[in-house]
């Protein structure tokens, strides 16, 4: 069973991403509240939650103090204002010093733009597909205006870049990295529709994937983190909304085919029940015999999240790789994997700053800290506390095989 205050996240959550409220089942008290916060800022979704919440209370249905709902919602106006300025910043920079290329943006306000109240739900950086020959233009944009960037690797699929006012791109020549696309796709390509003009609520126009193309991805973008152990809710409610809010204009025969290819249909089909039972989306079917599944799923998610994100089980992403590389190629994974991380050490131990500005934000404002934060990674590698699950007995792995992943 999930623990009562995960559940109450997960209904407020969807409440607010479709701008209803619940059905009165009684007032929340405040350590109701205070666990749900809790609950809510680890998965990422604490602004839309905390929307809800301040409605309820003004139906005098969630007992919030008027000191702390004050104190809230100051907090939420500030952090709405800063990111209104960055991402007007970042649609200036698209507009004029990018239009050359005419990125296709992955997810953030494409998403957002679902929600019934866009503003509450941010993104932590900007995700755009460039065409690969415009790689090196679109990087020099970056500096032009001040900004950095650290680039791909050999076997990466992205930059980091940081500009000065519209903070963190990652910028994408392809929509996964060598690795993943060889071994978990098997050079599937899910890119073949053409591009599509959005016109925002906000007023500005973007360019994304084709509709059903973008569905793949979101439902790809959540099992590929699920796998990672760094998937959350935020993540399974964008891709669930995206699918409903679509559903007419989806072409599902193509994305069943897509799964049932890859052998994902378990985890899709597990998704789509969450769809209709916990977030109460329309169009999704319940599927009462993935119940005792959708629960795992939904427990795993927040684990991770209460368990940390940068060090989590990697156990579970190597099996994988492992089993999807010797099903497919018939060859040997440990002799692939050390081809491709070679040349990829160096990095991994010693990565400039701009690849660290998610974990450490303090090196956006203090680059001087990079060798400090260095040191500090290597201290956590060699005493810090191990995460990674044995091949035995993980409760990752099992929940994979009754997925159908492995």
């Amino acid at each position: 069973m999930l623990a009562k205050n995960y559940w109450e996240t997960i209904k407020l959550f969807s409440c607010g991403m479709k701008g209803v409220l619940p059905e009165a089942e009684g007032t929340y008290s405040q350590d109701d509240i205070l666990d749900i916060e809790k609950t809510a800022r680890l998965q990422g979704v604490w602004p839309v939650v905390f929307a809800v919440l301040k409605k309820l209370s003004e139906n005098g249905l969630a007992d919030i103090p008027g000191g702390q709902l004050s104190k809230w919602q100051m907090e939420l106006n500030l952090k709405v204002m800063e990111y209104t300025l960055r991402q007007e910043a970042m649609y200036a920079f698209l507009e004029k010093e990018l239009a050359f290329s005419k990125p296709v943006m992955l997810k953030g306000e494409l998403i957002s733009d679902l929600y019934a109240n866009p503003e509450l739900r941010m993104s932590g950086d900007t995700d755009l597909l460039i065409d690969p020959a415009d790689e090196k233009k679109v990087l020099e944009a970056f500096q032009k205006v001040g900004g950095e960037y650290v680039p791909r690797g050999e076997n990466n699929n992205q930059a980091v870049c940081v500009h000065p006012k519209a903070g963190k791109f990652e910028i994408h020549i392809s929509l996964d990295t060598k690795e993943v696309t060889e071994v978990w796709y098997d050079n599937l390509d899910f890119g073949g529709e053409e591009k599509r003009q959005v016109t925002l609520k906000n007023g500005h126009t973007v360019t994304a994937l084709g509709i059903t193309d973008g569905a793949i991805n979101m439902v790809l973008h959540v099992l590929k983190h699920f796998i990672s152990g760094i998937a959350h809710l935020k993540m399974l409610g964008d891709a669930l909304l995206y699918l409903s809010c679509y559903w007419d204009e989806i072409d599902f025969h193509r994305v069943d085919a897509v799964m049932e290819q890859l052998g994902y249909q378990g985890i899709y089909q597990t998704m789509k029940h969450i769809g209709a039972k916990y977030f109460q989306l329309p169009h999704f079917s319940l599927d009462d015999s993935l119940e005792e599944t959708a629960q795992k799923l939904l427990s795993d998610l927040e684990y991770c999240a209460q368990n940390g994100f940068s060090e989590e089980k990697l156990t579970a992403y190597n099996e994988y790789s492992k089993a999807k590389y010797e099903s497919y190629h018939k060859k040997n994974y440990a002799a692939y994997k050390k081809e491709l991380t070679k040349r990829e050490r160096m990095e991994r131990l010693f990565p400039k700053k701009t690849a660290l500005y998610g974990e450490y934000p303090i090196l956006m404002k203090h680059g001087w800290f990079l060798p400090l934060i260095w040191i500090i990674r290597i201290v956590k590698k060699i005493f810090g506390k191990k995460t990674v699950l044995p091949s035995e007995n993980n409760p990752r792995l099992e929940l994979m095989k009754e997925l159908g992943l492995l």
